[in-house]
């Protein structure tokens, strides 16, 4: 039996939430930004790294939202250059501009992952070695 190839895995996996429509979408990103009751490890996050919803992502803007009207760092992912290494800049104090790929990200000093408290991912594939899908 032949593996599929990563692009055909990557339609499959993303066909059931691009399949919600995006009112479905909307009220599901709405309603994480609503939660009233914080895990321990969330409220001690001063600094939050998110992502820019794509391809039917649950949009995490009204978490980010939350997460500055609690006085909390948000962070989202910007491609600085070659390699193409992840780093993060703070979303609250910056505006957001086409980036590589056509991504929104803010503009600002961009930091490590690691420097982060806490990051929050869209649902992806895995490989077995790791990869993303």
């Amino acid at each position: 039996m032949r593996t599929p190839s990563r692009p055909a895995l990557r339609r499959g996996q993303g066909a059931p939430r691009r399949g919600q429509g995006p009112q479905r979408q909307r009220r599901a990103g709405a309603a994480q930004g609503k939660s009233r009751g914080e895990p321990p490890w969330f409220r001690r996050a001063l600094r939050v790294g998110l992502y820019v919803a794509a391809d039917g992502e649950l949009d995490p803007r009204p978490l980010l939202e939350a997460i500055v009207a609690r006085g909390r760092g948000a962070w989202l992912p910007v491609l600085p250059g070659v390699p193409p290494l992840l780093r993060f800049a703070r979303a609250n104090e910056a505006t957001l501009v086409p980036r590589r790929y056509g991504i929104p990200a803010p503009r600002g000093p961009a930091w490590r992952a690691a420097r982060l408290g806490l990051q929050l991912v869209p649902q992806v594939a895995i490989a077995r070695d790791g990869a993303r899908l």
